[in-house]
């Protein structure tokens, strides 16, 4: 059944429906909040509340957007205000960056390293380390990031441009001045 049909079904009260939706989407929005928040706990938690809103407000969704970006979006929401009451700590096997975008980065696989990678990653302001593992981790392009955050697609190229350069500011000492990371 695909997600058009569901969200129909769904809007005319059908709960399974509405279920269905829920379970399509619910790996993306809860790696995405664990991404910010870098807890499980707290992730499970806040995604939990993301589904509960959307149930409430479902009503309200236009439909401009896919119901898993919809949705990842209030739960992302629900997440950096979390942050304000909570500091968020990263877990370094969360926060590894293995893609060819990060050779650099990724081919160093001491702890010291992996753990400073961690922590730079999580200094990041909440939106740029949102964009980074977005688009690192979930080989996400920055028009999915810019639906899911709810920016332009220059905010999200611009969150992603600032933080790598954060990134090789926080790790410049580590690694060769000749090498960047793109």
């Amino acid at each position: 059944m695909d997600e058009k049909d569901l969200i129909r079904r769904a809007k005319q009260g059908d709960r399974q429906a509405f279920g269905q939706l829920v379970r399509m989407c619910q790996p993306m929005v809860y790696r995405t909040v664990l991404r910010i928040l870098g807890n499980e706990d707290d992730a499970m938690d806040i995604t939990q509340e993301g589904f509960i809103r959307a149930f409430t407000r479902f009503e309200g969704f236009r439909e401009a957007s896919s119901f898993s970006t919809w949705v990842c979006r209030i739960a992302m929401n629900l997440a950096l205000n979390h942050l304000r009451d909570k500091k968020p700590t990263v877990d370094p096997d969360v926060a590894s960056l293995s893609t060819p975008a990060f050779d650099v980065i990724s081919s160093r696989a001491d702890a010291q390293f992996q753990v400073r990678l961690a922590k730079a990653i999580e200094a990041l302001p909440p939106k740029q380390r949102l964009t980074l593992l977005l688009r690192v981790k979930d080989a996400k392009s920055h028009p999915e990031i810019a639906d899911i955050l709810g920016c332009a697609v220059g905010t999200s190229k611009a969150n992603y441009h600032n933080a790598v350069m954060n990134l090789r500011k926080a790790l410049s000492d580590l690694l060769p001045s000749e090498e960047y990371v793109r």
